[in-house]
């Protein structure tokens, strides 16, 4: 049987990889009551990656009432931050909520180029000892 998990972060870039995340977390999250974090990063500095949405805020609230209609045990919390480091935002925020889970979904390693990734779950789990 898997475990399953009351307070779970997901860091959402709004590709087609959070909706896998998305989806996933759905899959491990206690029957009974629990709570799913989407926490979206703007970064401010000049970045290669454009938005993939003009008011992400608007975005998740839509997807948090989505998943509440749908999963009434679930309680879900938005958030978006500014920061030029994606990883050290989704290490505060998974500490500042006690998150017992953080949820990232990537489609690329980049192990020839680490510096192009912005998020590194290795090193997130160490910093933190949460599971990721």
């Amino acid at each position: 049987m898997l475990q399953s998990f009351k307070n779970i972060l997901v860091p959402v870039d709004f590709t087609r990889n959070t909706e896998v995340a998305i989806n996933k977390t759905l899959e491990l999250i206690d029957r009974e009551e629990a709570f799913v974090h989407l926490l979206h990063v703007k970064r401010n500095v000049y970045s290669l990656k454009k938005e993939m949405h003009q008011d992400p805020e608007k975005k998740l609230k839509e997807w948090k009432q989505t998943i509440e209609e749908e999963y009434p045990h679930i309680t879900v919390q938005v958030s978006v931050e500014e920061s030029t480091s994606v990883q050290h935002s989704i290490k505060k925020k998974a500490k500042e909520i006690g998150a017992d889970l953080v949820v990232i979904g990537q489609s690329s390693t980049h192990y020839w180029l680490p510096l192009l990734k912005t998020v590194l779950p290795m090193a997130l789990a160490q910093s933190t000892q949460i599971p990721v």
